[in-house]
């Protein structure tokens, strides 16, 4: 799984793409074996300590919230010791900082 942050540096084209973006790299995780929970409201431990690293780190460098979102990576694998092929993988999944609260946000590292 890998977690970056990205801003618009300069410009003001409504398709980010043709403006000046930078990306921060935020998360990157080496392959991990995670129980799935059986009940819909239990995130695994996997899931919290993503959340939490996200949290400390957006509450120690106070990023640009203007134009920001985050970017996430994240490729799933049958097991750890199988094949390196994965089984599933969601590429380039941009979430707009607009659509999280930020207070909640950064409160995510307690």
């Amino acid at each position: 799984m890998n977690c970056s942050y990205a801003y618009t540096l300069a410009g003001t084209e409504a398709i980010a793409d043709n403006n000046l973006q930078v990306d921060i790299p935020v998360i990157l995780t080496t392959p991990t074996d995670i129980l799935i929970p059986t009940a819909k409201d239990s995130p695994s431990i996997y899931i919290t300590q993503i959340k939490k690293m996200i949290g400390k780190w957006f509450a120690t460098e106070a990023p640009v919230t203007t134009q920001a979102y985050f970017l996430f990576d994240i490729s799933v694998f049958s097991a750890t010791g199988g094949t390196n092929i994965p089984i599933l993988q969601l590429r380039d999944i941009e979430i707009g900082i607009d659509y999280i609260d930020l207070t909640d946000l950064k409160n995510w590292n307690t």
